[in-house]
């Protein structure tokens, strides 16, 4: 699985810990320590889901996702230290697919990520291949490319391009996952 999940947390610590656990289970990882720049890498980066804290500077947690929300339906699991009724309830009517309260383990964080994506990404983890910073998505046929300082590029292709690329990473996945 190497889905794109953004963690949208202000405590760096707290967010390092999420890193280093999704990355450990194979997700690639962004992050964001404001309201604001969670908006904006969202937009930008498309990611397959969502870590999301609800108090943060420049937008609180609840405004993002309202604000995912009117883009589509990128899966947002809440991380937060709020544990009352009324604060699960308000995120879930949002739009939030999961509520985890602070302090957590993170292997149940890690878990209910794996489970969200599970549901949503469903078919699409199967028919996107990825290596290194080039995306595959063979069911639609587009193939995408991540740069650092213009984000997630979208390669214009004729179908043969295409296929003789995917065809190409195919190989490479393979040749890469055979033992020596």
């Amino acid at each position: 699985m190497n889905a794109l999940a953004l963690i949208v947390e202000d405590d760096a610590e707290v967010a390092e810990i999420l890193e280093a656990y999704l990355i450990r289970e194979g997700l690639r990882t962004a992050r964001a320590t404001d309201g604001a720049t969670a908006i904006e890498l969202h937009g930008r980066l498309k990611p397959d889901i969502v870590l999301l804290d609800i108090k943060m500077p420049k937008a609180n947690g609840y405004q993002v996702l309202a604000a995912i929300r009117q883009r589509g339906e990128t899966p947002v699991i809440m991380v937060t230290a709020l544990d009352e009724d009324l604060d699960k309830l308000q995120a879930l009517r949002i739009g939030a697919d999961d509520y985890v309260v602070k302090p957590f383990n993170p292997l149940e964080v890690v878990a209910r990520v794996k489970a969200v994506l599970r549901r949503t990404l469903g078919q699409k983890l199967a028919t996107t291949l990825r290596i290194g910073r080039l995306e595959i998505d063979e069911s639609s046929h587009v193939a995408f490319l991540d740069v650092a300082e213009r984000g997630r590029l979208r390669l214009d292709l004729t179908l043969t391009e295409f296929r003789i690329l995917a065809h190409m990473a195919r190989a490479l996945r393979a040749c890469s996952a055979a033992p020596n």
